[in-house]
C-alpha cells in the first residue's frame, strides 16, 4: 500500500490580528498538502515553512491544526524580525504508475 492514499492541495488565507486598533489585519495565502497515511491519519504540511506540519484523525482536524501551526510559524518569524517566506506555486499533484 502506498504511503499516501489520498493527496489534496488546500489553499487558505491566514489573517494576522491588527496590533493597533486602526490597523487592518494582514492577509497571507498559503498552500497546504494533506495526505492520508497507512494508518488512516491525515498529515498536513505547509511547504512555505520548514518543519511546518501536523496531523489529525480527520481531514478537517488536520486542516484546522495546520492553520494553528502556520500562525505559530508567523509569530515566530515576527519575533525574529524575519519576512514571511514566499511560497513557490504548487501546480499540481499527479499520480503515476510505474511497472517494474
Amino acid at each position: 500500500m502506498p504511503l499516501a492514499r489520498r493527496i489534496c492541495l488546500y489553499r487558505f488565507a491566514i489573517l494576522d490580528p491588527p496590533t493597533l486598533s486602526h490597523e487592518m489585519p494582514m492577509k497571507h495565502l498559503f498552500q497546504v498538502i494533506v495526505e492520508q497515511d497507512e494508518e488512516g491519519r491525515f498529515v498536513a504540511e505547509c511547504p512555505a515553512f520548514k518543519a511546518c506540519y501536523t496531523q489529525g484523525k480527520t481531514y478537517e482536524e488536520a486542516v484546522a491544526r495546520i492553520k494553528d501551526v502556520i500562525v505559530m510559524c508567523l509569530h515566530e518569524l515576527e519575533k525574529k524580525g524575519r519576512k514571511v517566506p514566499r511560497q513557490t506555486e504548487i501546480i499540481g499533484v499527479k499520480r503515476i504508475e510505474i511497472a517494474r
